[in-house]
Order: C-alpha cells, then structure tokens, then sequence
C-alpha cells in the first residue's frame, strides 16, 4: 500500500495508459483474422484498412515512447502529454481521417503510413524534449549549486 501512495499521479498515467494501449495492441495482434472473415470486400476497406491499420500501426510506436517514457520523471511526462502528445496526436488523427481508403500509391499514403509517419514524428520530437529537458535540468542543478 505504501508503493502506491509513492508513485506520482502522473506516473500512474503513464503505466495506466501503457498498458491498456499495449493490451487493446495485443488484442488486435491476435484476433485480426477473424474481424472481416466471411464479409464482403468492402468490410476491409471500411473497416480493416480504414481503421485497424492505422490504429495498430501507430499505435505500435506510441506504445514504446510511452513505454520509455515510465523510465523518466513524471513531470517530463506531464509537459510531454499536454504539449507534445495531445496536439501531435490530434494533428495526426486529422491528417490521417482525411485519407482517402483506397490510396495506395507513392504521392497518395494509405492511412497506416501516415498514421506511422505521424507516430515516427512524435518520436524525433519526444526524444529531443527528453534529452534538452535532461540538459536543461543537468545545467540547472548544476549552476545550483555553485551559488
């Protein structure tokens, strides 16, 4: 019980939300073949294509920054939520809604695609907040003390 009045209410976020996005992850892993089975085509262009793939695949990457992101403070993880995540996200859904199904050519990315490069961008910008907040709180610390 003690554990559990140590650990941060944002650090609760972050193992909350790991887990229920790797665990929705699992699930969609394991029972994806049975989703459109004995449906006509169009159920995977609506259904499989329009929103398993890019669900799953962006989902994927968000699962291991978020997984990283327990390894840290928890107050990195609240200004990454609400400045980074939440809009990058949003940006990311938007962009990816607005796709058409049926794309599937170089200039025109399916929605899995755009949903990965969505995530991969989240993670170049996750990393460089870590490491300049880690910096900034290294010098900080440091120039602390010697006053």
């Amino acid at each position: 019980m003690f554990f559990f009045k140590k650990i941060e209410v944002w650090k609760t976020t972050n193992i909350i939300v790991f887990f229920v996005l790797a665990s929705i992850l699992s699930y969609m892993y394991i029972y994806y073949d049975s989703w459109c089975q004995n449906q006509d085509i169009y159920c995977f262009y609506r259904f499989y294509d329009a929103i398993y793939n890019p669900v799953y695949f962006g989902g994927k990457i968000l699962v291991i920054i978020l997984g990283l992101l327990i390894f840290f403070p928890s107050r990195i993880f609240k200004k990454w939520l609400l400045f980074i995540a939440i809009p990058i996200i949003t940006l990311t859904v938007y962009i990816v809604q607005d796709i058409s199904v049926f794309s599937d050519n170089f200039l025109n990315p399916t929605r899995a695609q755009m949903s990965e490069i969505g995530m991969i961008f989240l993670a170049v910008i996750t990393i460089i907040f870590v490491v300049a907040h880690l910096i900034y709180d290294w010098w900080k610390k440091k120039n602390s003390v010697k006053k």
